[in-house]
């Protein structure tokens, strides 16, 4: 078949495609066929505020399944330990006491074997949040440290000695019948509240049964209670590097990976000079600005402006481009360069600094964090807390730390990142490998968390593959992602509100301009011209005319776009105004600058009207 060029619509739940013959030239092609393929989305209820993946309810179902399994598992070990270190025999059952009441007794009185049984049984059977110090936090992680430090409030002021003396006095206080009275149930507790009390309850209890209750047997004991195995290592999760092979990716939570990120936005800054020219920063501006953004976990472009000794109306690209208002800085450096770590960082040489970079990183056990903190690099306890109390930035670089080396003199001497990889030795494209057909989403992009672009890309494959097999190779593919397909749920449920907020604005509009104009069906062009009549301030930003509403619906003032929409493509609100007929047929297809720049005195009020 003659060559032809491919082209793909990604949306949510379908794939549109085309085939344009390339005789020549890709304008002048023809279309040979089209269609498209209609699939269900990745996810259920998309767009709306109940969206949620599709195996949501199945993972919780199985997740309760194997949290039940787990603690009844737990607690059969419990027994079987109790069993072969003499405490229980294998014809004495646990007692069915009140556990809460055998807790708060054990503390001060003799207990059976029976009933020590039963106290501990109910260590292991609910025994405590355990946090991963290296797991992302949410709402839920807030909501669990604010509980507990109330609940450890609570419990001092009781004058309770531990959580399960605490509890035992809300139960006996506790009345059924009452609507108001306080659950024992239903809280959230620490592991380490349990660990302690354990410790309390067998000192107790040692000086009752000293020859039975000896420290090996309390070991083998607290094994079974309170061992959690490690999580399962992420090695396999973590994506390759795209530039060394058999290299993983760099975590966004180390020092170098984080100075990384840190000098490609700063080699992409560019700031409008004073004559209206955008240039790059000089090597002292850059130099400055690195040094003085690394400790600081954000700087506001017009901190950076006072900084550097811009003036106030010279804008960064950054500012337009991204739509906010600050840089981020190194979160690493930011966080080591606080109270009470800053003189204890300060103070450490660069190969301790490594390994404090390394353990933040990679290191997931908090007590082994804080303990080589304080034992091998001299941090107190205070220090060695906040240290392991470091939020980390989530996720990976698509490079690893090995490229991130082989980069960085690169970008510190004020190279992009493009540059600096060929620089480095890489070249565009190495890594792009050629097939036949598309392979299964799952073996190029094992670490694909995104269920909506998962589903559309797999659809678009089964597109792509069944096309070759019947017209043969394309020359080349193009792609159309739709805009919400990159987007997280958590980022298209804040669109779905924005969304909702747009229109509840839009519906008052509508009802104003009908109270105000008497136009009983508001069209779209209204509400925009009624909306950008507010913004100018109900002037022409060009003649500086006042518009007055009884000329607002009429054809004498026209929607307009400031940068010509045959040029730009822009159709969007930020690039709409409203001015009258005759400065609309004067500006045609020309930007401001270009229709009134040659006079500069009435460009300047154009200006300052806008």
């Amino acid at each position: 078949m003659a060559d032809y060029v491919l082209g793909l619509d990604l949306g949510s739940n379908s794939v549109g495609w085309a085939m344009i013959s390339q005789n020549g030239s890709f304008d002048n092609g023809k279309p040979i066929l089209a269609g498209a393929r209609v699939f269900p989305e990745g996810v259920a209820m998309l767009n709306t505020a109940k969206e949620k993946p599709r195996g949501q309810d199945r993972r919780m179902a199985r997740g309760m399944r194997r949290m039940h399994q787990r603690r009844a598992q737990r607690q059969r070990g419990l027994l079987a330990v109790l069993r072969s270190v003499g405490i229980l025999n294998d014809a004495e059952s646990v007692s069915n006491d009140n556990p809460y009441e055998l807790r708060k007794l054990g503390l001060d009185s003799a207990l059976s074997a029976a009933q020590f049984a039963r106290a501990l049984l109910a260590l292991c059977k609910r025994r405590g949040f355990k946090s991963n110090r290296k797991q992302a936090k949410g709402a839920d992680d807030g909501k669990v440290a604010k509980e507990t430090t109330i609940l450890q409030a609570k419990i001092h002021e009781a004058g309770a000695r531990t959580l399960g003396e605490y509890l035992c006095d809300l139960d006996r206080q506790f009345q059924h019948n009452d609507p108001a009275a306080v659950r024992v149930r239903n809280r959230y507790t620490l592991r380490s509240m349990y660990d302690m009390e354990f410790d309390l309850l067998w000192s107790a209890q040692s000086k009752h049964h000293s020859g039975l209750l000896t420290d090996e047997i309390k070991e083998k004991v607290r094994h079974a209670i309170f061992f959690q195995r490690p999580l399962k290592s992420k090695i396999d999760t973590i994506g390759d590097c795209e530039l060394e092979p058999g290299e993983k990716r760099c975590p966004r939570a180390h020092w170098l990976g984080q100075q990384f990120r840190l000098l490609q936005e700063i080699n992409l800054l560019k700031v409008l000079d004073v004559g209206g020219e955008e240039r790059q920063l000089k090597d002292e501006e850059r130099s400055i600005l690195a040094k003085s953004l690394a400790p600081k976990a954000q700087m506001t472009f017009d901190d950076i402006r006072q900084l550097l000794g811009f003036q106030d109306n010279q804008k960064f690209n950054l500012e337009d481009l991204s739509k906010r208002n600050h840089l981020k800085g190194n979160q690493i450096e930011a966080a080591l360069s606080k109270k009470p770590l800053d003189k204890w960082y300060a103070a450490l040489d660069e190969a301790t600094r490594q390994k404090v970079y390394e353990a933040l990183a990679e290191e997931e056990d908090e007590e082994k964090l804080r303990q080589t903190a304080m034992t091998q690099w001299g941090a107190t306890e205070a220090q060695a807390q906040k240290l392991i109390a470091i939020t980390l930035p989530p996720g990976y670089f698509q490079v690893s730390l090995k490229a991130i080396e082989k980069m960085m003199p690169h970008l510190q001497a004020g190279c992009v990142y493009s540059l600096a990889k060929e620089r480095a030795g890489y070249e565009l494209g190495a890594s792009v490998s050629v097939c036949d057909k598309l392979p299964p989403v799952d073996e190029v992009l094992k670490h694909l968390t995104n269920p909506l672009v998962h589903r559309a890309l797999g659809e678009a494959r089964k597109v792509v593959n069944s096309i070759v097999s019947r017209h043969g190779k394309p020359t080349r593919i193009v792609i159309e992602l739709a805009r919400d397909m990159k987007h997280s749920g958590q980022k298209r449920k804040e669109l779905f509100y924005e969304n909702l907020d747009r229109q509840k604005a839009n519906d008052d509009i509508r009802r104003r301009i009908t109270a105000e104009f008497n136009i009983a069906s508001p069209s779209r062009d209204d509400v925009l011209k009624y909306k950008l009549w507010q913004e100018c301030g109900c002037v022409c930003p060009y003649t500086g005319r006042p518009i007055p509403p009884t000329k607002l619906f009429t054809g004498e003032v026209q929607i307009e776009h400031i940068l010509p929409y045959s040029r730009t493509l822009d159709d969007s609100f930020m690039n709409k105004s409203l001015c009258y007929e005759d400065a609309n047929r004067l500006k045609h297809n020309r930007t401001p600058v270009e229709a009134y720049g040659q006079t500069p005195k009435v460009y300047e009020e154009i200006l300052l009207r806008v």
